[in-house]
């Protein structure tokens, strides 16, 4: 997951290559949330984020995009 992001986060939003990297990060999103609900989502996101500060604002914008609705 965490390649992914470095690997989106120079894309330009409406690539298809960052249309296909948002659709995976759902999918893990999905699977996080299956196996932890809510929580597991705000840890895994707290983690993703933290492991790059320099890009902490990018990472948490495209994960709130990828991961929206799953814990409601």
């Amino acid at each position: 997951m965490s390649a992914l992001l470095a690997s989106s986060e120079t894309l330009d939003p409406g690539s298809p290559a960052a249309i296909a990297f948002n659709r995976a990060m759902r999918r893990f999103g999905e699977q996080a949330f299956a196996i932890g609900g809510g929580e597991a989502l705000d840890d895994l996101r707290l983690r993703l984020v933290d492991e790059a500060p320099d890009y902490a604002m990018a990472r948490r914008a495209m994960l709130i995009a990828a991961w929206s609705g799953l814990a409601e």
